[in-house]
């Protein structure tokens, strides 16, 4: 019987789906308060000029995030990105707070 716990991919990256790091495919962050005004000027999305980083442990750009806020809110699009360390949000102000009840981030792709 073959062992299904390690896959190469096409390019030739073998993983290990029994090392610890391999298995966290799934990452959940909750009860975060955001203060807006660290929000920067963003061109991507033009109802939402504005954009901001979360700063989270363990999170890469292959990380497929979803947030959920504790009240929906005007203030934030629910377009997100995940990067290495982060999450980015877009909101149409650059200041007041959101809370946030989690975000989970499921890795996907590489």
């Amino acid at each position: 019987m073959a062992d299904i716990s390690k896959f190469k991919t096409p390019s030739g990256t073998i993983y290990d789906f029994k090392d610890a790091k391999a298995r966290q495919q799934v990452l959940t962050f909750t009860n975060l308060t955001v203060n807006l005004a660290n929000a920067v000027a963003d061109t991507t999305y033009s109802d939402y000029p504005y954009s901001f980083k979360i700063y989270l442990t363990g999170v890469t750009q292959y990380h497929v995030p979803t947030v959920q806020l504790k009240t929906p809110s005007s203030l934030v699009s629910d377009l997100c990105e995940s990067g290495n360390g982060y999450v980015k949000l877009y909101a149409n102000t650059n200041s007041g707070t959101i809370s946030i009840d989690n975000i989970v981030c499921e890795r996907g792709g590489n």
